[in-house]
Order: C-alpha cells, then sequence, then structure tokens
C-alpha cells in the first residue's frame, strides 16, 4: 500500500513539475526554496509511518481504536493544507503542494486501516 502511494505521488510530481513546468518554489525552506521529489516522498514515508505507528497504538489502547485514528488523521489533513496555503507560493504551487498533502492523507485514511487489516489476519 505504501509502495502504491509513494508511486502515485511520484506520478503527480512529475504531472506538476516535468509536463506542466509548475516551479514548486515557496518560502521559508532551507533548501534553496525548492521542494524536490525526494522531499515529497521523505515527506510521505515520514507521514505514513506515522500513521502507522499512531493507528496500532490506538487499535491497541481504545475502544473505536481505528475511528479515533480516523479522527485524528482527518483533523491533522486539513492542519496540514495551512501549509502550502500559507507558504507565499504561486497560485499553480500551492494547488499542486495541496494535491499532494490530499492524495496522501486521504490514500493513507482510507487504505491503511484496510491493510493493518489484512497484515493481523495473516
Amino acid at each position: 500500500m505504501i509502495a502504491v502511494l509513494l508511486v502515485a505521488m511520484t506520478c503527480l510530481w512529475s504531472i506538476a513539475v516535468p509536463l506542466l513546468d509548475i516551479r514548486l518554489r515557496v518560502t521559508g525552506l532551507p533548501t534553496g526554496s525548492l521542494v524536490t521529489l525526494p522531499m515529497v516522498l521523505g515527506a510521505t514515508l515520514a507521514g505514513a509511518a506515522a500513521s502507522w505507528g499512531l493507528l496500532v497504538l490506538f487499535e491497541r489502547n481504545a475502544a473505536r481504536g481505528r475511528t479515533v485514528w480516523r479522527v485524528l488523521g482527518t483533523a491533522l489533513l486539513l492542519a496540514s493544507l495551512l501549509g502550502p496555503i500559507s507558504l507565499g507560493a504561486t497560485p499553480a504551487t500551492t494547488v499542486a503542494l495541496l494535491a499532494m498533502h490530499v492524495l496522501a492523507g486521504v490514500a493513507l485514511l482510507v487504505f491503511l486501516p484496510g491493510a493493518r487489516r489484512r497484515e493481523s489476519a495473516a
């Protein structure tokens, strides 16, 4: 599931940057203000690992662990959208970054619990 998400993020970045020629430049980044594919994939992996860890924690320690995880995940996804909006980027860059946040967040919220269910059944 995570590998598919990484491929999807690579496709989205590849459409935005090389194909549509959107320069993902933002203010306030130490890397010269350019959002690169390794940064996108690294952030996606970090988010997936954190999501998986929280899902396991809530499933083990809360009566409605998946529900708690989904509510928290949705709140965090919505909060993460403030980043691209507030970075002072061009509208095209903002839309591309928002699309990346939404793709990763929704994919994790929808598919990660199913992957965990199959993993625990095996």
